[in-house]
């Protein structure tokens, strides 16, 4: 059923994590439709079964990782050269991109 509720809890009720749902009822007759809604969502819930797997990245430590640090590296390195190119355009001279805005 496509609802507010479920769509804000979608990454939590299937995935691989630890999920808690609280059913807040309100014991007055002008709210039964709600409370009713809501113990029907709470009985679905309870019935969701997931099976937890472990996180593996995949090339963790591997000969691959330092590859991949390479690459992203001159990845960053592009990225700053293109945004000097940038503040050269709009006049803005002496902005430096290091790390964290050094």
């Amino acid at each position: 059923r496509r609802t507010a509720l479920t769509n804000v809890l979608k990454d939590s009720l299937g995935g691989n994590c630890r999920t808690r749902l609280l059913a807040l009822l309100w014991p007055e007759d002008r709210h039964l439709s709600e409370t009713v809604s809501t113990l029907r969502f709470a009985a679905r819930m309870m019935r969701v079964k997931t099976r937890p797997s472990r996180n593996f990245a995949a090339d963790a430590g591997g000969a691959g990782s330092s590859e991949a640090v390479a690459r992203l590296q001159a990845e960053v390195r592009s990225l700053r050269r293109e945004l000097a190119m940038f503040d050269a355009l709009a006049g803005r001279t002496g902005v430096r991109y290091g790390p964290l805005g050094v």
